[in-house]
């Protein structure tokens, strides 16, 4: 990557920025991932022998069950979920800064920051839809711990990001409009009307059209097989977004003598790749790790329970419909 000082690495290269920001969002994530995994590891090591129960043993970390584990636990978590907002905040800020330190026209523009952590929000709720409501359809008992009331919760957010996205999209467009740099104007309009207008235009359709006319709609929220369809449309045109940054945008810059249509040939393997890896991945996971955490039963079980508030006595509001 650029190294005007011949130093390995360069630290004032974006490159570096995204290696840091990925890295650190990589060791939260696993470490919130694993914290709540502690009490089915302990399980787990009870009811092994051999290599599988020192493995267990090791990641267990002693672990007993007794309410002041509960509580640091509870804790532990608590502050994961809070200190790992901002990681997410600085991960997707710092992957739109590679973008707008360019001099790449539509690129250097301030608002790529919001825009791509708003962007990162809806397609990765899409993916957890889409997700829960596969588990719901296919293992047994799911539709205990996955609810209507969750996805109805889940519509909810993809419609506001789905506004906010919206918002964003045309900012960017308006403001380089009306900043009257033509060659930032002519990528805009080759965007919507050049030969790949159908990648922009389904982008649209995917991200805005659908959610709009659809989420805001209770009975739709309810229904998998519906959330289903809409949340795999939305995480393509996620795919439309990327691919109308970078390869579209590159491919009308400001001289006439360097346009093209970027046509796509062992990328397409690539891609298809990497979705069946992730997919490899994840269904090994549910394989060695549970699917629903004793951490989140207990949490359920407690967030059922009748509460008192005063005088009264009131259900929690996972019971209210």
């Amino acid at each position: 990557y650029p190294n005007a000082r011949w130093l390995w690495p360069n630290f004032r290269s974006p490159l570096v920025w995204d290696f840091l920001a990925i890295t650190t969002y990589l060791l939260s994530s696993t470490i919130y991932l694993y914290l709540p995994l502690i009490p089915d590891l302990a399980m787990a090591r009870d009811r092994t022998q051999g290599w599988r129960h020192a493995i267990y043993k090791t990641l267990a970390l002693g672990w007993r069950g007794t309410e002041a584990e509960w509580a640091r636990l509870r804790k532990a978590i608590t502050i994961f979920a809070f200190a790992i907002i901002p990681v997410m905040f600085s991960v997707h800020t710092i992957v739109s800064w590679d973008f707008a330190v360019s001099q790449t026209a539509v690129w250097n523009s301030t608002i790529f920051g919001p825009y791509f952590i708003v962007g990162a929000i809806l397609s990765g709720v899409s993916a957890v839809v889409t997700i829960l409501v596969i588990l719901r359809a296919t293992l047994k008992n799911m539709d205990y711990f996955i609810r209507m009331e969750h996805l109805d919760a889940l519509g909810k957010l993809l419609l506001v990001f789905s506004m906010a996205w919206a918002y964003f999209f045309f900012n960017d467009y308006l403001v380089s409009w009306y900043g009257g740099y033509e060659a930032v104007r002519r990528v805009l309009f080759f965007h919507s009307s050049g030969p790949d207008s159908w990648i922009w235009w389904s982008m649209i359709v995917f991200n805005v059209v659908i959610p709009w006319l659809t989420l805001w709609n209770r009975r739709i929220r309810r229904t998998p097989w519906v959330m289903l369809i809409i949340t795999l449309l939305i995480n393509v045109g996620m795919y439309f977004e990327r691919y109308t940054i970078i390869p579209m945008t590159l491919a009308h810059q400001r001289f006439p003598f360097d346009w093209g249509t970027y046509v796509p040939r062992i990328e397409i393997a690539i891609s298809i790749g990497t979705l069946a890896l992730f997919i490899l991945l994840y269904m090994l996971a549910s394989r060695l790790i549970p699917m629903v955490p004793v951490w989140e039963v207990r949490e359920g079980q407690e967030a059922h329970m009748i509460r008192q508030i005063g005088k009264a006595k009131v259900p929690a509001v996972s019971e209210l419909e």
